[in-house]
């Protein structure tokens, strides 16, 4: 918390709380929010831990190649966020926006999207053996 003394405008945090136990993080982050919350500092912070940026985000972006592939508020990911399913070749096909992970398995994927406009539902509809699930 020194790095907030001088009550930065900006605070950029790289994996600050990567080598914590959860109720280390748990801490950290309740700490950070009420001085945040009270200086008005702007924080980028960067991690892999979802359940922390659940915790302190308000906006969220991913980056992809050193670009921001993804940017919105938290609430928005988390309400239109969807897993679509299907044969390999099919789900490339579609050629999804707003994707944030892939997984092959066994001639199928299984791929996670931040939101799906209207004309990329009515593409997933019309391609046999594809689904969608929140």
């Amino acid at each position: 918390m020194r790095a907030l003394a001088h009550e930065p405008e900006l605070l950029v945090l790289d994996e600050p709380v990567a080598s914590l136990d959860p109720a280390g993080r748990r801490e950290f982050l309740r700490e950070l929010i009420g001085t945040v919350v009270d200086g008005g500092t702007t924080v980028v912070f960067s991690t892999h831990i979802l359940s922390d940026l659940e915790r302190v985000a308000l906006d969220v972006a991913f980056l992809h190649d050193g670009r921001i592939g993804l940017q919105a508020p938290l609430d928005e990911l988390l309400e239109g966020a969807r897993r679509v399913t299907g044969a390999a070749a099919a789900v490339d096909a579609l050629g999804l926006r707003g994707e944030l992970r892939r997984e092959r398995l066994a001639g199928y994927n299984v791929t996670v999207v931040a939101r799906l406009s209207g004309d990329e539902l009515e593409r997933l509809h019309a391609v046999p053996g594809c689904a969608m699930t929140p």
